[in-house]
């Protein structure tokens, strides 16, 4: 995709015996391509890290909910909303999981930034 993964912070709550495991998947995304992995439920904190992660390099894309709209405005980065609340579309059956899910997920992603672009 051309996207190089950033911090990324899970929200729910895995129990701990799984998290070694999560982390060690996010450490080998692809040959040399790695994401440090957080567990955070809270969104305040979970706000306060992203506000603080460096993305001088990178334009960031948050995925997100409508609530983190503002964080990604703040970070003039872009916001996918792929979980809810959602104000931005009304979904009815949709799932990024498996091979339709993925390709679902790209066409997010790519329709969120050009929409973007165009508008600026």
């Amino acid at each position: 995709m051309g996207l190089t993964p950033g911090r990324q912070i899970i929200t729910e709550n895995p129990p701990e015996e799984f998290r070694d495991a999560i982390r060690a998947e996010f450490r080998n995304i692809a040959e040399d391509v790695t994401a440090e992995v957080d567990f955070e439920e809270d969104g305040y904190f979970i706000h306060k890290r992203v506000q603080e992660t460096d993305f001088s390099d990178h334009t960031p894309v948050v995925f997100g909910t409508t609530w983190e709209g503002e964080l990604a405005k703040n970070l003039k980065g872009f916001l996918v909303e792929v979980g809810y609340p959602s104000t931005d579309e009304v979904v009815l059956s949709r799932s990024y999981i498996g091979y339709r899910g993925a390709l679902a997920l790209l066409e997010k992603i790519y329709t969120t930034v050009v929409r973007a672009s165009t508008a600026a």
